[in-house]
């Protein structure tokens, strides 16, 4: 009876040290697991594998400089820099200057019109301007001297051309083209669900671009015959409420070099509700887009944007400041 139990005794005893042999052979095996993760993800950063960040963490662009940072003192709705020396400003009662020495002077222009929210600067002479009751101007000296041409049906405070004929304007609801420097203007259809217009740019005569309020670029090859859609995440990037508040100026500017490369820039309300400027850029012609934000002063909000016909230079304005931002090697 007694060897009985040594018997069930030593059975127990090998059956528990089995037992405690395996869970030890089972916490290695966790170790050597997370020894060989960690070697993982260190073998994968080395390789510099990017890093997507998080939604609303959008990093702050390298590629842009500011190149110019200036008070404005007189009258000026909207500014448009074509590089770092010549810009025009735009404002109330169509009052216009102009610069070719970054902003150190701002020679007042002759120009008669209503108020003026709008400008495209296409070279150092030739630019384009819109704005109360249909007012367009355009100007072939540089600034100095502004010519009206024939009144817009409605009033239009966007406005894009690529030359002294093809142009268009818009407002917040309405598309309008000319094909001859301005003496007729016909009304587009607009593509169906744009709701509300925050851009405009024509690149060539039938290629063109609108971005509204709520991120979608719709894009035309054809004059505004058809249209195709490509949609920027402005919610992941930390616009609050993923929509911008289109103005009586342009908050948003697009620029296409070509048919894959372009950019956008917002000027759209932050969760620290604040107007910060974010910019997309694109080399697929909009399927994909990377995001970033423009660096400025923390105490700095600016609510009109846009971008010079090259694609080299970002102006940011509002009725006392404009920075002029320039991309790196430009």
């Amino acid at each position: 009876m007694r060897l009985g139990r040594k018997v069930i005794l030593g059975v127990i005893v090998l059956c528990v040290s089995s037992m405690l042999l395996q869970g030890c052979s089972k916490t290695q095996n966790v170790k050597s697991a997370e020894i060989e993760t960690v070697k993982a993800e260190e073998t994968t950063a080395e390789k510099g594998v990017e890093k997507h960040p998080k939604e609303g963490e959008i990093p702050e662009s390298k590629a842009w400089k500011i190149a110019l940072d200036n008070e404005i003192n007189h009258a000026s709705n909207f500014i448009g820099f074509l590089n770092d020396s010549f810009g025009i400003t735009v404002g109330y009662a169509g009052e216009m200057h102009y610069t070719d020495n970054g902003g150190k002077t701002w020679p007042r222009a002759k120009n008669e019109s209503k108020c003026q929210y709008g400008v495209d600067v296409i070279n150092g002479n030739l630019a384009w301007s819109s704005g109360n009751f249909g007012n367009v101007r355009v100007t072939v000296d540089g600034g100095k001297t502004w010519k009206a041409v024939s009144d817009s049906p409605s009033i239009c405070n966007y406005v894009s051309f690529v030359d002294e004929q093809n142009g268009w304007l818009s407002s917040n609801k309405q598309l309008e083209s000319t094909v001859n420097g301005g003496k007729t203007w016909k009304v587009n259809k607009l593509p169906e669900g744009i709701k509300e217009i925050a851009g405009i740019s024509l690149r060539t005569e039938k290629d063109g671009y609108i971005l509204n309020s709520e991120g979608t670029l719709f894009i035309t090859g054809d004059s505004g015959e058809t249209w195709t859609r490509q949609v920027l995440d402005f919610k992941s990037a930390g616009i609050l409420g993923g929509k911008l508040s289109p103005g009586s100026t342009a908050c948003a500017a697009t620029r296409f070099s070509d048919k894959d490369h372009g950019i956008v820039v917002v000027n759209g309300m932050s969760q620290e509700l604040k107007l910060k400027p974010w910019i997309f850029e694109t080399q697929d012609g909009g399927m994909t887009w990377k995001t970033e934000k423009l660096s400025i002063a923390e105490k700095y909000e600016f609510g009109n944007a846009f971008i010079s016909h090259d694609g080299k230079y970002i102006t940011l304005s509002n009725s006392k400041r404009v920075v002029v931002f320039k991309r790196s090697g430009a």
